[in-house]
Order: structure tokens, then C-alpha cells, then sequence
């Protein structure tokens, strides 16, 4: 109603932070694209950065990687060409989700470890993030490794690593992120044939909730609870 344009690019912004949690890509990159287009127009050099980041995030997220990902490390970089650097690594983790979506592991690894070697105290959302994707990665390296001490080793790695992004979870007393957790674990106890300790693990964090059930990580707990796998 009052049509204040820094309220109104703030609003666009935040709403797709929001909507990234529940994975709603297609209206992540509809408000994203709204705040950036506001950015342009006003000269908020410090938030277009970011909202173009998300928009790539989100176009990467629906499988147009090759196209989102130069737009976020760009976004980044102009991020860093004036002076925005403290939350960057806050946003590693989505640069590194997107390079291990085209199996790119050690990229989506090297971006990971920048990000943990840059993160404040208190870390937030994103240490829990860096920690668990740095373990599912791994765990990606170790499948495609022949089998012996070497894979045993990445494995041995990949559980200690999700096992620091659950504590964190848990530490922060965030249950969405403890379940993203949960279903990174339970994937490699499953891959090790350790199917009861699995569903013991996910079955309980899964029936924590009440609500959002149709949400896509929960329908993605469910699935694999039942099927042993996405």
C-alpha cells in the first residue's frame, strides 16, 4: 500500500529465503527475480547480489545448472567487489549443492571446505548445511571408488562428518534441519547394510512432525523409510 520500494524489494527478498527452505523452487525464482529487478532499479548494490545468487540457486535447483551456476559464483564475486563478505558463506552451501547436482564432487567439496574455513562463530543454519553435504558428498566419492580401505576410509569420513551436522541440528534445536540430517545418515547406514539402526534413526525424527507432511523433505523422509531409498 505504501509502495516504499526498499520495504517492497525486503519483502520480495526474505519471502524467497523463506520458500527455499520448503524447496518451492519455481516461486523462489519468482520473487528472487522481483527483488532483483527492484535492486536494478533502486541501486541496492548490496542485496542484488544475493537475490540474483538465489534466482541462480533456484534455476539450478530444476536442473539448469550449467546456466545458474556462473551466475552465482558472479553473484558472489560482485558480492565481494563491494565490501559483502561476511554472510558468503552462508551462501557456499547452495553453490556446492548445485555443483554436486552434476556430480562435480570434488568442486561441490573444495566450495564446502571455503565455507567451513570462513564461518563465523554460532555458524547458524550453514554450518549444519557445509557439514551435512560435505558428508553426502563423500559419500558419493566413496560409491564411485573401487571397494577396500580407501572407500572404507571416504565412508569412515562421511559418517563422522554427518554425525557433526546432526549434532548442530540438534545443538540449535532446529528439527528441519535435524531431519535433513537424519536422512543423510540413514542414507549411508543404509548403503552399509545397516538397515534397522536406518529406520530407527529416521523413523523417529520423522514422527516428530505433525504438520507439513506434504513438505518435500518429509515426503522424501517417507519415501525413504518405506522404500530403503529416494
Amino acid at each position: 500500500e505504501l509502495g516504499h520500494p526498499y520495504t517492497l524489494m525486503m519483502a520480495q527478498f526474505w519471502t524467497a529465503v523463506t520458500l527455499m527452505g520448503l524447496r518451492d523452487y519455481t516461486t523462489v525464482r519468482s520473487h528472487a527475480a522481483a527483488a532483483r529487478q527492484l535492486c536494478h532499479k533502486y541501486d541496492f548494490h548490496y542485496f542484488l547480489g544475493l537475490a540474483t545468487f538465489i534466482e541462480g540457486w533456484a534455476l539450478a535447483m530444476q536442473g539448469a545448472e550449467a546456466a545458474a551456476i556462473p551466475q552465482m559464483e558472479q553473484s558472489l564475486a560482485q558480492m565481494g567487489d563491494i565490501g559483502a563478505n561476511r554472510p558468503r558463506h552462508s551462501y557456499l552451501a547452495f553453490l556446492a549443492e548445485a555443483y554436486g547436482r552434476i556430480g562435480d564432487f570434488n568442486q561441490a567439496l573444495r566450495v564446502v571446505d571455503e565455507g567451513l574455513a570462513a564461518i563465523l562463530p554460532g555458524g547458524g543454519a550453514s554450518e549444519e548445511a557445509l557439514y551435512r553435504l560435505r558428508g553426502e558428498f563423500l559419500m558419493e566419492q566413496a560409491a564411485a571408488a573401487a571397494d577396500g580401505p580407501a572407500a572404507d576410509e571416504i565412508l569412515a569420513q562421511s559418517e563422522a562428518t554427518l554425525r557433526r551436522a546432526l549434532a548442530i541440528a540438534q545443538e540449535q534445536d532446529a528439527k528441519s534441519l535435524e531431519l535433513r540430517a537424519c536422512m543423510g545418515l540413514s542414507r549411508l547406514w543404509l548403503r552399509q547394510g545397516k538397515v534397522a539402526a536406518a529406520e530407527q534413526l529416521l523413523g523417529d525424527m520423522y514422527n516428530w512432525f505433525t504438520e507439513g507432511l506434504d513438505t518435500p523433505d518429509l515426503q522424501e523422509a517417507q519415501q525413504l523409510l518405506e522404500n530403503g531409498g529416494p
